[in-house]
């Protein structure tokens, strides 16, 4: 039997090896007999194919039953074709220097020759990347999903009420959750986007802004920046705590050629201008957050024609795929098509499935000017108030694509012909959810608001009302009046406004305000996002002991936004200040101020979406600066003050580091100061429902006061460039930070009979977070666990820990 064996496996390879064929040999410069490196041997219309290496030999197998050419070629040389059959196995092929336009492209010796292509991308961009256009507009047609689709599909006998989601999915093959398409204009204008939609359709309910649900700045414009960002959490805040980005090392910028190994795959010669295909992917061994995928450049102005990328770590659970084209007109190479499609795997018991979710965008009717009536105010997406009534009818008239089975399936759906009942309740509902999603809710020419509906720990719950113009409709005037009523400590709240909006973007304006609430003493305010629909500032007053102050101002305030990304804000106001749960003898409990002020606010890249009266910011980006003034005078009592502080929130990402979030911020103030004005801003603690606070973790500083600070806040996210483990159970998400502060208190600004700390000897704090230790399936996802700690070792420490740990879990991304 063993010989027999013997015998079996003899015939077998020797089967499989005499039908395969092996050709080896050298490539060479016809002139100078010299070896050339990197040639493309392939198999045309296969995937098979290799290099040259640096003495110019190859080796390659093929199958001359099923291919019958080999190819070869490099940029700068004519290609050689041969015929497979009858080939010899060692074959010397000599190449000659190409005659055609591309004479003038110089490959250096030994040098991959995708370098120098990419090298001219590079030194091109300024003129290829959109980004940096000075206007351009045209009509576009988007389409988004959210989908599953059955990795394993069976075919579900039994009671179907009795199917879990998975098996559904696995009988059906695939369902569409939902689809949603827009139709409108796309402007653009400095780095300034603007899509503004007038017509949309979806599957789900008009109760639902499905357009919020997917952000513009996941798909975009161009490929020229130095990294992909990649946040499928879409943060709407600066909080460096968040682990939910990720920031791909963009192949085509400088300094790539040591992390990405890129190879010219194929060159199409055209009349005028010539296609070099270049795939990339990441040196083995390399420990950074890259792509892989392939891209094609036109030797007319060296622009990007295509790109088609996905992440190279392969144990990622969410996964990517972007593809992007380009076209050129009127001498500019435009992103008439651009696709992001992002996959999460469903697992449960043997079930399994693909969530998808997929955003698609075209452009067309391309133009290098703008229509004199557009005005950019921030928003990025702008869904017109009707744009919803179209019927899917008519958008089928204007839709830019046709639609799968199962999108047409899920529109058939959405109608509810068989269900009457649920579709007028549906209906009936829109209007109502509207009102409480936007906070407010238009009667005629005017807004009703709600805004003033919030929950704190002093309050417990505020119950109110306001009103408004249609700022929308008329953007030159607003009126706002608001009131609301504490159910805890049963006093009223109000505030009222008059404006001049000297133009239509809401961020030049003159405006007289009066205003009664609620604030912890110390703290300072600076501009927020400029929102059609203001929200209340959030009040967060620790439970285990607090301070409050009623304040009264009535001002006036001027807006002005002199140049993009700018905000500045000159005020005169009256001041009147109440202490509501304390009190100390050496000063008065009532304050009178005569205030004036200067606030500026810079944010870059700081954009929003509107659906309807809805707003939202999307993407906050880097970095954002915040730098407040104010010169007080006591109107009561002889004395005055004055205060100035900063903020300023930055990002530094790295190549092979991961990413660095710095926060600075310090401020100072002299003269005569109420302890209303002192600064109490850098101790933590929890907030209502116990989230962390933006201070120290470790430490209670309810008792802190100063009029001097400078706090450091830093965190380093290494992601994955620290450990990239090769099991899926585990992907170790790591990052450490560090908090430093120092404060100090004025002798003639201390109290007597009340114990006020500073941070004169400094407060310094260290954080390590363990993200994603262990990574285990839950309920069909993935739920990252780990743990975050902060020690605190500070000289002088008040509380009762120094080091704090929790466990932390979330749905794991990456």
């Amino acid at each position: 039997m063993r010989q027999i064996l013997r015998i079996f496996l003899l015939i077998f390879f020797s089967h499989y090896t005499f039908g395969q064929l092996t050709i080896s040999g050298e490539v060479k410069d016809f002139l100078s007999n010299a070896p050339l490196e990197y040639v493309n041997v392939t198999l045309p219309g296969s995937r098979i194919g290799t290099q040259t290496d640096s003495l110019g030999k190859f080796f390659i197998q093929i199958d001359p039953k099923s291919q019958t050419i080999l190819s070869f070629s490099i940029v700068g040389y004519t290609a050689r074709l041969f015929a497979t059959e009858n080939l010899p196995e060692s074959l010397e092929v000599f190449m000659e220097l190409s005659t055609t336009a591309l004479a003038e492209f110089v490959v250096k010796p030994k040098e991959n020759p995708a370098w120098e292509i990419i090298r001219r991308v590079q030194k091109n961009e300024r003129f290829n990347n959109p980004l940096k256009y000075d206007t351009f507009q045209g009509t576009f047609y988007s389409k988004s999903k959210i989908a599953a689709t059955a990795i394993d599909r069976v075919s579900l006998t039994g009671d179907s009420s009795k199917m879990s989601l998975l098996d559904s999915i696995r009988s059906q093959k695939a369902i569409n959750f939902m689809i949603t398409e827009n139709y409108g204009d796309f402007y653009f204008k400095k780095g300034q986007q603007k899509e503004v939609t007038r017509h949309t359709v979806s599957s789900i309910p008009k109760m639902l802004p499905s357009n919020l649900l997917f952000s513009n700045q996941l798909n975009p414009i161009g490929f020229y920046k130095p990294f992909f960002r990649f946040n499928p959490g879409i943060d709407k805040s600066l909080d460096s705590e968040q682990f939910v980005e990720r920031n791909y090392i963009n192949p085509i910028k400088k300094g790539t050629f040591g992390i990405y190994d890129f190879e010219l795959t194929d060159t199409l010669i055209q009349e005028t201008d010539s296609i070099f295909t270049i795939t990339f992917k990441p040196y083995a061994g390399k420990g950074v957050d890259a792509l892989v995928g392939e891209m094609a450049i036109s030797s007319d102005g060296y622009a990007l024609k295509y790109l088609k990328a996905k992440p190279a770590d392969s144990l990622q659970i969410v996964i990517f795929k972007l593809s992007q084209s380009y076209t050129k007109f009127h001498q500019r190479w435009y992103p008439t098509e651009r696709i992001l499609k992002i996959t999460y795997p469903l697992e449960y018991k043997s079930n399994k499935a693909l969530m998808e979710i997929s955003m698609e965008h075209y452009l067309s009717q391309i133009k290098d000017s703008l229509d004199k009536d557009v005005h950019f105010d921030g928003a990025t997406k702008v869904i017109l108030p009707k744009a919803d009534t179209i019927s899917l009818e008519s958008f089928a008239s204007i839709r830019g694509t046709s639609l799968s089975t199962d999108e047409l399936r899920s529109y058939e759906r959405s109608l509810l012909k068989n269900k009457p009942k649920l579709k007028k309740a549906l209906d009936l509902m829109t209007f109502p959810s509207k009102v409480i999603l936007q906070a407010a809710a238009p009667i005629g020419p005017f807004v009703l608001l709600f805004n003033q509906n919030i929950i704190n720990n002093h309050e417990k719950l505020r119950i109110g009302l306001g009103i408004q113009n249609d700022r929308l409709s008329h953007p030159r005037f607003g009126i706002r009046a608001t009131a609301g009523y504490g159910l805890w400590d049963k006093t009223w709240k109000y505030s009222a406004s008059t404006s001049w909006h000297i133009t239509k973007d809401r961020y030049n304006r003159l405006s007289f305000y009066t205003v009664e609430d609620i604030r912890a003493p110390g703290r300072t305010v600076s501009i927020g996002p400029n929102y059609s629909i203001p929200y209340p500032p959030l009040l967060y007053f620790n439970p285990n002991g607090y301070l409050v102050d009623q304040f009264n101002k009535k001002g006036v305030s001027l807006y002005f936004k002199p140049i993009k990304w700018t905000w500045f804000l000159l005020y005169a106001e009256n001041d009147q200040r109440q202490a509501i749960n304390y009190s100390h003898n050496e000063i008065s409990n009532n304050t009178f101020l005569r205030n004036y002020g200067a606030n500026f606010r810079f944010a870059k890249g700081e954009t929003f979406n509107r659906n309807g009266l809805y707003e939202v910011v999307q993407n906050l980006n880097y970095p954002l600066i915040n730098i407040n003034f104010q010169k007080s005078i006591n109107k009561r009592t002889p004395g005055s003050f004055w205060r100035s502080d900063f903020r300023i929130n930055q990002q530094i990402r790295w190549k092979r580091l991961g990413s660095d979030v710095i926060t600075l911020s310090a401020g100072y103030a002299s003269g005569d100061i109420p302890f209303s004005y002192l600064y109490n801003n850098l101790g933590g603690g929890p907030r209502l429902f116990g989230q962390p606070a933006d201070g120290f973790i470790a430490g209670d500083y309810t008792s802190f006061a100063y009029n001097q600070f400078i706090n450091l806040n830093w965190i380093h996210r290494f992601g994955k460039n620290l450990f990239r483990l090769k099991t899926k159970w585990s992907q170790p998400d790591i990052a450490i930070g560090h908090r430093f502060a120092w404060s100090l208190l004025s002798p003639e600004n201390k109290i007597s009979d009340l114990e006020l700390d500073d941070f004169s000897s400094g407060n310094l704090e260290a954080t390590v977070y363990l993200n994603n230790l262990l990574r285990v399936p839950l309920l069909g996802t993935h739920v990252g666990f780990g743990v975050r700690t902060a020690y605190n070792y500070s000289k002088d420490f008040t509380g009762n820990k120094r080091l704090v740990a929790f466990p932390t879990f979330a749905v794991a991304l990456f």
